[in-house]
């Protein structure tokens, strides 16, 4: 496996292929679950936990910032933070927070998928 992994990284690198031939080859690396084992077994770290840790202790910031915009970016943010105002749900807030930086100039479907 470690041998592999070694090759098909040198592969990656030296060879540029675009994404298209990626998923082709190797669609398996685009399911959440390979993702996540693929960064746990690099990093040492679970992906998916340890993001979700770091976005709730940067939440009450991110907020801050999308509070302080002003114009259309706060006029398309109203909703989404009206909303957060008024949930209790631990999980609404991360997806609002998500969908709102959208708004701070990312294409929401490139960042978000479900």
């Amino acid at each position: 496996m470690a041998y592999m992994f070694a090759y098909r990284q040198q592969e990656v690198v030296n060879q540029e292929h675009s994404i298209k031939d990626f998923k082709d080859r190797w669609s398996a690396l685009f399911q959440p679950q390979e993702i996540n084992a693929v960064f746990q077994m690099l990093m040492a770290v679970p992906l998916e936990e340890k993001f979700m840790v770091q976005l709730d202790m940067h939440s009450s910031q991110l907020i801050r910032v999308i509070r302080a915009k002003a114009g259309a970016t706060l006029q398309k943010a109203a909703n989404i933070m009206d909303t957060l105002d008024q949930t209790e749900d631990i999980h609404l807030p991360r997806e609002y927070v998500l969908k709102a930086l959208i708004l701070l100039g990312e294409d929401a479907e490139d960042l978000i998928k479900e």
